[in-house]
């Protein structure tokens, strides 16, 4: 019964799989960064301010 209080609810919005062209950290990190600032474009400029 406690298990069914506290556990997490389902995400409406399922995690999406990103195609990268190899498994290097740096061009991870770039195609995860293009993707973010694809979908937030305000993203990029708040974190260059801040920068």
């Amino acid at each position: 019964m406690v298990s069914k209080v506290f556990a997490p609810t389902a995400r409406a919005v399922r995690a999406e799989i990103i195609e990268c062209e190899s498994s290097d950290p740096k061009d991870l990190s770039v195609t995860l960064l293009a993707k973010m600032f694809a979908k937030y474009p305000k993203l990029e400029q708040e974190i260059a301010k801040r920068a």
